[in-house]
């Protein structure tokens, strides 16, 4: 589309030829002729004096830049926004295979059900979903509308999905929460996991993803939050709006997570611990104790940053003056 079209689109403020024609979107480096790309940081300002590509998104203008330049408040939002608008999600025409195995559903208008699905009993799927193949859907499952089910999904039993949640491949929702209790001789008795799970709307789900069925009520994940590959999440866990969870986190049972948390990769969640709304807990972190809100904690165990941080100082200090002892 055209740049001035485009800058209009993602409420920004064009300096430069409107009339140049965007076709994909691509980095700073890499971008070429009819590309877009952005200025997040200003260590980045100085690579585009040297770009190359049509048009590139920033916060303030670049003196000497040879790109059109469109002026957003946030550039990175501004090129996901871009991005959105060359880059659509693919339509899929509305279908029900017949090679698809479905006992007892409710399939809303304009959805498309691929070969080799299976889906239950009593299941309620909204409109313009689309089930990729080999996706399994037991039963009493409710899916909203808008969703994206991905190959090799399984959605177990009682589940409740709402609007626009993307699940990706091999995402296994609602297993079986890890529930035992330990007889006399050490023989494990298996605790019957009866609750559910609640994906509120907006949500995306990583691929290979396991979220556990609680053993009673119900595991939720709230509203608009983000899964990136391999997180774990076990039963009873409630974790709040907007969320981001980066890959190979673990959250173990009746853990509650607030809203607009950051858990960064590998890291680990007790169970029955509270973290706090706002509060970011660094890669590999182990947090063994409750975080208040809007607290950046990092290290085994997890503890405030500013804290974390002295302690490697010392740390290192320590080791120096070993080091010079032995000369």
């Amino acid at each position: 589309m055209k740049l001035s079209v485009l800058a209009e689109r993602i409420g920004g403020r064009l300096i430069g030829d409107g009339d140049v024609d965007i076709q994909a979107a691509a980095s700073l480096e890499e971008a070429g002729a009819g590309q877009l790309s952005y200025v997040a940081m200003h260590t980045y300002r100085e690579k585009a004096l040297t770009t190359k590509a049509a048009a590139i998104l920033v916060v303030s203008e670049i003196e000497g830049c040879p790109a059109a330049q469109v002026v957003c408040e946030d550039p990175y939002l501004g090129f996901a926004r871009a991005m959105l608008e060359l880059h659509p999600p693919a339509r899929y025409p509305a279908r029900i295979s017949d090679k698809a195995e479905i006992v007892d559903a409710d399939i809303g208008e304009g959805s498309r059900v691929f070969p080799f699905a299976y889906i239950g009993q009593h299941v309620k799927i909204g409109r313009r979903c689309v089930i990729f193949p080999h996706v399994f859907i037991a039963d009493n499952v409710t899916i909203g509308d808008d969703c994206l089910i991905y190959s090799n999904v399984s959605i177990r039993e009682k589940t409740q999905i709402g609007n626009r949640v993307i699940l990706q491949d091999g995402c296994r929702i609602g297993t079986d929460g890890y529930g035992f209790a330990r007889e006399s001789d050490g023989h494990h008795v298996k605790i019957p996991q009866v609750g559910r799970v609640v994906i509120e709307d907006d949500v995306e789900i990583g691929a290979n993803c396991c979220i556990d069925r609680a053993t009673f009520a119900e595991t939720r994940i709230g509203h608009g939050t983000k899964f990136d590959n391999l997180v774990q999440v076990g039963h009873n866990v409630r974790i709040g709006h907007d969320c981001l969870l980066v890959a190979q986190v673990g959250i173990a049972g009746s853990a509650k997570i607030g809203n607009n948390v950051t858990l960064a990769g590998q890291s680990g969640v007790s169970g029955h611990l509270s973290i706090g709304d706002g509060a970011t807990i660094g890669g590999k972190s182990g947090v063994t104790r409750d975080v208040p809100p809007d607290e950046v904690y990092t290290g085994y165990p997890a503890m405030p940053h500013r804290v974390w941080s002295r302690i490697q100082k010392a740390i290192m200090r320590i080791v120096k003056e070993d080091e010079e002892s032995e000369r």
